[in-house]
């Protein structure tokens, strides 16, 4: 709470603000001014809840300041202090609607009791206004919600007649809606929509322009704007960027602008084109305007995608690595210049192209998949938010993965040969490790252990532990050198865990072993 304390006389003024605990009675923030007029340029910047006002001063007395001041601050709480019993007085601070009126000289207690009441009352009131500003909130929400459903616009336009937009809808009778919205996985908490909501207004208001916005699903905001005439494209431009700037970082996203429609019983129409044009944006990068055009819709041959499944499960099977991606950019650029309306059967043509590489990767056995711990299908979910140029780098990745797994295969043998050969040479390293090894044979290690796996049926570090207790077992056939020394030389510094990997392995700890076969 902020209090205004206008007094001519210095010694009350000062008293007041020093022999009286605000912050007790709730008051955060104090300022002092000696007349009238100050007290009105203080209160336009300062926005004071509460004033205390001397009723008469020089150049301008308390009534006549208090008259000016409703005209800006229509809720702060007036308290007049006055030396003088006036009835006029008394009549005028009734007009006023003052909430109190002290008697000099002043009593501190009495003056805490009255400023304590105004602390109160202003509470009071500022609650029932957020009260009454979300329910208006809430009101106007709906109406945005319904403006994007067919139907009677009656309620609507009562509604709107009630929270103070009776005149708008005379003077600003074109309506035009945008859609933001986000990658279809993504979705925005509140903040940003308030965010959104806070910039457009900023960006608005110079217009002459008013809106009314709503989300919609938690990935798309619906936003209103009412105009007196059609928004030229280059405002509506202007508006989209206010919104990319906002998301920029956040979201990926695309903004569809509707048709302008003429009046709230149409308004419908413009979020109807604004929607049409929105299923336009699989085709579009992510942060695209995209403008409804109002022209009758253009004629497509038929979607036929048989060609395109054909020949790339022909390429796919017969590994003819340079006809799939030829088959694959082809379809690719066709679609960027058709842009077939019915996304949906464009989408479904991919999943199946996708789908054809793993199945024939799974029936050769190859790790398309390796570092995956996703279900089969799981890809699906992966891609389903996608748009084109998404879809096209991802069935493009997959299919050279593909190529690169069936080469891999085809060299495997001399593969294999040179990981056991390298594991042969440094197994007494303690330090060796699947990825050490993989460097030394340019293959990832997640790649090296798919491989490995498949070709000799056992893991990498199985391999390597079976070799080290090979050659433990040799050592002690052959040498008189302790446990702790021979599996140090085999790669194990611990000899307490090169123990109880022989004994698992061998089933007899290295010293039984020993004296087993001394026997």
């Amino acid at each position: 709470m902020k209090l205004l304390i206008v007094e001519d006389e210095q010694a009350t003024r000062e008293g007041m603000l020093q022999l009286v605990d605000w912050k007790s009675l709730g008051i955060l923030e104090v300022q002092s001014a000696e007349n009238g007029e100050q007290g009105i340029q203080i209160s336009r910047r300062f926005r004071p809840d509460i004033v205390m006002t001397d009723v008469r001063m020089p150049r301008m007395g308390g009534i006549e300041m208090a008259v000016k001041l409703r005209s800006f601050l229509p809720a702060c709480r007036i308290i007049f202090v006055s030396a003088y019993s006036d009835k006029a007085y008394y009549k005028a601070a009734i007009r006023l609607k003052a909430v109190s009126y002290l008697e000099k000289p002043i009593s501190i207690p009495e003056l805490e009791q009255v400023v304590s009441e105004a602390v109160a009352e202003s509470r009071e009131l500022r609650r029932r206004e957020q009260t009454e500003l979300r329910q208006m909130q809430q009101d106007l929400q709906q109406v945005a919600a319904s403006l994007t459903l067919p139907g009677n616009r009656a309620e609507c336009e009562r509604t709107l007649g009630e929270c103070g937009w009776k005149e708008t809808l005379k003077t600003h009778r074109c309506i035009t809606t945008l859609l933001v919205k986000l990658r279809a996985e993504q979705e925005a908490d509140g903040l940003i929509w308030r965010t959104l909501a806070e910039a457009v207004e900023q960006m608005v208001e110079p217009l002459n322009l008013r809106f009314l916005c709503v989300p919609k699903h938690a990935d798309c905001l619906v936003l209103h704007l009412f105009s007196p005439a059609p928004l030229h494209r280059s405002t509506l431009q202007l508006l989209c960027n206010c919104i990319g700037e906002c998301l920029a970082g956040l979201y990926p996203y695309h903004i569809s602008v509707g048709l302008p429609a003429e009046g709230i019983a149409k308004a419908y129409e413009s979020y109807h084109s604004a929607v049409i044009v929105q299923q336009q944006a699989f085709y579009e990068p992510f942060g695209a305007v995209l403008f409804a055009q109002g022209e009758r819709e253009a004629e497509f041959a038929p979607y036929d995608d048989q060609q395109i499944r054909r020949a790339f499960a022909a390429s796919v099977q017969q590994l003819d690595q340079e006809a799939a991606l030829r088959e694959v950019q082809g379809w690719y650029e066709q679609l960027k210049t058709v842009r077939y309306p019915i996304v949906s059967k464009v989408k479904a043509t991919y999943y199946e192209l996708i789908a054809q590489v793993f199945q024939a990767a799974d029936s050769r056995h190859l790790p398309l998949r390796e570092g995956e711990e996703q279900p089969e299908q799981a890809w699906i979910s992966v891609v389903a938010p996608y748009n084109l140029d998404e879809l096209h780098n991802y069935l493009t990745h997959r299919l050279t993965q593909f190529f690169s797994a069936c080469e891999d295969s085809r060299s495997a043998p001399s593969r294999i040969l040179m990981i056991k050969d390298y594991i042969s040479k440094h197994y007494a390293d303690s330090l060796l490790s699947v990825k050490t090894i993989g460097d030394a044979v340019s293959m990832s290690a997640s790649h090296l252990c798919v491989v490995f796996k498949r070709e000799t049926g056992v893991t990498v570090n199985q391999y390597l532990t079976d070799l080290r207790i090979e050659r433990a077992k040799q050592y002690l056939q052959e040498t008189t050198l302790s446990a702790a020394e021979i599996g140090a030389r085999v790669g194990y510094k611990d000899n307490s865990y090169f123990g109880r990997i022989f004994r698992k392995t061998v089933g007899k700890t290295p010293n039984e072993y020993r004296e087993e076969w001394n026997q």
